[in-house]
């Protein structure tokens, strides 16, 4: 399989699972839902709750790049989209704390990411980061 094919597959399934499949790990009105919620628990911020969150993801690729006799198309495909699919919440996560709005305007293309609406009582406080050792 060629390069181009790749990208453009992984694409089709980034699409796929973060569009069309968001209604199962994020409310209606916030796609960020679970992070704020374990943010909230943990007494961190988002995008930390995010990191720990991914971590798995992380620990399951290394396994693959460690034990290569242990990778399969499906292993493949599932593990790297969990980590890039994580990484494009986490973009949406400091942009939405930056405030800054998308770089294009939304269309059925490049659909609205950012939530509509964010009640901002009910995100958790923005505690100072500490380091990554604390």
């Amino acid at each position: 399989m060629d390069f181009n094919t790749i990208v453009e597959r992984r694409l089709t399934i980034i699409r796929r699972t973060l569009i069309h499949k968001a209604k199962e790990y994020a409310s209606d009105e916030n796609r960020f839902h679970n992070f704020d919620v374990a943010a909230r628990m943990d007494g961190i911020t988002p995008e930390q709750a995010l990191l720990g969150m991914m971590r798995k993801h992380e620990v399951s690729v290394r396994d693959l790049i460690n034990d290569p006799n242990s990778a399969t198309n499906e292993l493949i495909n599932e593990k790297i989209g969990d980590n890039i699919n994580y990484l494009i919440l986490l973009e949406g996560l400091l942009r939405q704390r930056i405030g800054q709005k998308e770089d294009v305007e939304p269309d059925e293309e490049h659909p609205r990411w950012l939530p509509s609406k964010t009640n901002k009582e009910e995100l958790p406080p923005k505690p100072k980061w500490q380091g990554p050792h604390h």
